[in-house]
């Protein structure tokens, strides 16, 4: 299984890669970028971060996350969001 590390980057990378191509229609550009900001700092900030270290911050920040994760991804948002651990 992918590390949640790894979804959330590519979550991040495909909003941006959506921003830059014209494919994000969204009104609130300032706060989609802040939150982006925010998740490439935390990811910078912990280069080997575990899936739980990952799943705290995504439910600590959640509204960041639902800004981040495309609509068309809901299986990117409930992995982030809702992953157990054993």
């Amino acid at each position: 299984m992918t590390p949640l590390r790894e979804t959330l980057k590519s979550a991040v990378n495909g909003r941006l890669a959506a921003i830059r191509n014209g494919r994000s229609h969204r009104k609130d550009t300032d706060r989609l970028n802040a939150a982006i900001m925010r998740a490439q700092s935390f990811m910078n900030s912990y280069p080997f971060a575990t899936d739980e270290r990952v799943k705290d911050y995504c439910t600590r920040n959640i509204t960041d996350i639902r800004l981040i994760v495309p609509g068309n991804t809901p299986t990117a948002l409930a992995r982030l969001i809702m992953q157990s651990f054993k």
